[in-house]
């Protein structure tokens, strides 16, 4: 069974170690939704069997990055606010409901946008991912739409502390739209003048031309300043670092300093030891990604990934 899913095989060549698959389910929404277990026999770094989760051939979730990745994704930005409760968030994507369980912890005002409804109904009762989202999709500070993420920001006049982009990498034609300078001007445009925005970025070292032109994209969208961090917490079988990306705060001009410290994450710019630093985005040398225009080098080979 596992023979007829070839992105599954290219995960054999990519980790160069045993691994084996066991499909749970497979159906399409407006996306396909591959939700299964692997095992690595010969090697115990995620302790033993771990569910997995893949939209349109993407990895989106895995069970031993859960608590990291969305750790990051809310608790890391959010230090950066004064108090708690008193932050009005948007949050794009995030169909499986955790990162929302990690803002009602934090008594955030949160603004839910996701295009997938259908989805949406599955991870409300999907066995697995209840353990991590706690039924939040009940939290009373929550409102949460069916509706396209360029759409909503299109006629919205809302501003917002802190938009949250949990989404896939652009990994087809059908994102380079969500990762376009229109829709980076839109997402600027919904920020408060303190404001930030954070999205989980692939290694730059490895996807060079994707760095690139993201770089450049957000750049001519009106960003002038990124804060880079992972997980100190997140390593790979040989005991280092994880290679598998981190996350961008991402804003206008304004740096925020830390407000409240937390120990499970490290700051530091891609490619460098430095600690709690802002830095310029780069004008680097590409064009950026244009709705008229695209730039097609952004999409990166999902099965390296």
């Amino acid at each position: 069974m596992v023979d007829e899913y070839p992105i599954l095989e290219s995960a054999r060549e990519f980790f160069n170690t045993p691994v084996e698959f066991e499909i749970i389910d497979d159906f399409h929404t407006k996306q396909q939704i591959l939700f299964y277990e692997r095992y690595f026999p010969e090697n115990d770094f995620f302790g033993g069997r771990e569910s997995c989760i893949r939209l349109d051939g993407e990895l989106q979730l895995w069970e031993s990055g859960i608590r990291d990745y969305h750790r990051g994704l809310v608790n890391a930005p959010l230090s950066f606010f004064t108090g708690e409760g008193q932050q009005d968030v948007l949050l794009i994507g995030g169909g499986d409901w955790i990162a929302i369980k990690y803002l009602q912890e934090r008594g955030a005002n949160v603004t839910h946008v996701d295009y997938d409804g259908e989805f949406l109904e599955y991870t409300k009762t999907n066995s697995f991912l209840s353990r991590y989202h706690e039924s939040s999709y009940k939290y009373d500070s929550l409102n949460t739409q069916v509706v396209d993420a360029f759409d909503y920001l299109s006629r919205t006049n809302r501003e917002f502390d802190l938009i949250l982009l949990d989404l896939p990498d652009v990994d087809s034609d059908d994102l380079l739209r969500l990762f376009s300078v229109e829709f980076y001007e839109a997402v600027c445009e919904s920020l408060t003048e303190q404001g930030m925005a954070v999205i989980w970025r692939n290694p730059p070292e490895i996807f060079v031309d994707n760095y690139k032109v993201y770089m450049r994209t957000i750049r001519a969208a009106g960003f002038e300043k990124k804060y880079a961090y992972k997980s100190h917490r997140a390593r790979g079988r040989d005991g280092n670092p994880s290679i598998f990306g981190g996350f961008y705060l991402l804003t206008t001009g304004n740096t925020p300093a830390q407000k409240r410290p937390w120990l499970d994450f490290t700051m530091y710019d891609y490619g460098s030891d430095q600690l709690n630093r802002w830095t310029d985005i780069p004008k680097t040398e590409t064009e950026p990604n244009y709705l008229e225009s695209p730039n097609t080098d952004i999409i990166i080979d999902i099965t390296t990934v």
